[in-house]
């Protein structure tokens, strides 16, 4: 302030500041060109300190800004696009699991058209390119996957719409009976895997999305 006052450029560091971090210098030079200011409307001081701030001008230094390091360890705790796309891939493998329960009872009926075929097929092979894309990171992959995680989807669909049975025409003696214990089994089947195919593809399409 003094330097200011007596209007005396200040060209090095001072004695007295020599200890001071580049920041704290520039936190007191901001303080003695604001002091020296005086108490007067805004305007007015913002013009004479711009005047008195070629005084100590010298002293200011660049601070450089903190490391993106320490940005992005303070978000660490949040999931990243990789542990999403492992969340979706076990996903994936229980929805295959409770497809290959469906895709089984078929055959034990003794026939599987080419429906469930196309949608299992399509299905693995868009979990093997999940897989691949766990293991290597590739966007490419991630959206082959997404793409044909949606095709999958939707032959799912048609297999779904496609296998409700008819009502059985009732007999001589009334309605016949049908099989209420496995036909409780794949209703509760059709649900988890419905459910988790859907869980699946948001997952995918989230992780897809989130990887560029």
């Amino acid at each position: 302030m003094r330097a200011i006052e007596q209007h005396v450029t200040i060209r090095s560091v001072p004695a007295a500041c020599a200890g001071l971090t580049h920041l704290q210098l520039n936190q007191i030079v901001s303080h003695a060109v604001r002091e020296a200011a005086g108490p007067h409307p805004k305007a007015i001081e913002r013009r004479i300190a711009a005047a008195d701030s070629r005084y100590l001008a010298g002293l200011v230094e660049p601070v450089a800004p903190p490391p993106a390091t320490a940005v992005s360890s303070s978000s660490g705790s949040q999931p990243s696009g990789g542990d999403l796309g492992l969340v979706a891939l076990g996903f994936w493998a229980a929805t295959a699991a409770a497809g290959g329960y469906l895709f089984a009872a078929h055959r034990r009926r003794g026939r599987v058209p080419g429906l469930p075929l196309g949608h299992a097929a399509v299905a693995l092979s868009g979990l093997a390119l999940w897989a691949a894309f766990a293991a290597a990171g590739l966007h490419a992959l991630a959206w082959t996957a997404a793409g044909l995680v949606i095709v999958a989807a939707g032959l799912g669909m048609a297999v779904l719409v496609t296998s409700i049975p008819e009502p059985a025409a009732p007999g001589p003696d009334g309605p016949v009976p049908s099989s209420s214990g496995s036909g409780s089994r794949r209703v509760v089947a059709i649900i988890c895997h419905v459910a988790l195919a859907v869980t699946t593809m948001l997952l995918v399409l989230l992780t897809a999305t989130g990887s560029g």
